[in-house]
Formats: structure tokens, C-alpha cells, sequence
């Protein structure tokens, strides 16, 4: 068992707060989660101004964003309800993702006996 310690004082997440110099267990599942917020010696703060970066809402002109699998997934939601929509199938607007497979499936298994 090692001791590290809280590099800053505050609110970590929605039930950890850290207390500067404080000593934790590195073997602490939130130490192992969150090691950023630890050193080996007490007193290595990081210092700096204290503000995060502020990411930009929007590209610039001609600057490409990188697609995330959130994006993707809604991509697919999206071509999934259009396509069962087209054939006629009345889309539930709450149906997951799963849901939405499973009925395009359908489609293709009912294209496939003909």
C-alpha cells in the first residue's frame, strides 16, 4: 500500500472532495479513476490560473470536427426511423436503437421471402 496525496482542494466529482496534502490509499478506486488529481509527495499542487478551457461551440470555416460515437449513433437513429418510415411502419419516437434494428430487420428478413 502507497500513499499519495490530493494535488488541490475542492469538489472532484459529486461525492469527492479532496483536501490538498491529505493522504489516500493509491490502491482507492478513485485514485485509480482520477490520478490526475494525485502526487506522490505532498505539496505538488498544480498551479495555474485556475480556469479550464472553454471548448468552442461551433467550427471555424473549413475547420472538420471529429465525428464521435454519439454523432454516429444518432446518424444511424435517424437513417433507421426514415428508412422504416418509408415502408410504411409507424415509428414510435421512444424505441431505442436495439428497437429500431430489430425492426429494420424485420423489413429485410419480409424483403428476403419474396
Amino acid at each position: 500500500m502507497g500513499i499519495v496525496y490530493p494535488r488541490s482542494t475542492g469538489w472532484v466529482s459529486e461525492t469527492v472532495f479532496l483536501n490538498e496534502g491529505e493522504p489516500w490509499d493509491d490502491s482507492d478506486p478513485f485514485v485509480a479513476q482520477y490520478p490526475q488529481h494525485f502526487a506522490t509527495e505532498p505539496g505538488q499542487a498544480l498551479r495555474g490560473s485556475g480556469r479550464q478551457p472553454v471548448e468552442q461551440a461551433t467550427a471555424e470555416p473549413g475547420e472538420q470536427r471529429e465525428v464521435t460515437k454519439t454523432d454516429a449513433t444518432l446518424d444511424e437513429v435517424g437513417q433507421l426511423r426514415a428508412d422504416l418510415e418509408a415502408a410504411g411502419v409507424t415509428v414510435d419516437k421512444r424505441w431505442s436503437l436495439k428497437t429500431l434494428r430489430e425492426e429494420r430487420a424485420k423489413l429485410d428478413e419480409g424483403n428476403d421471402d419474396e
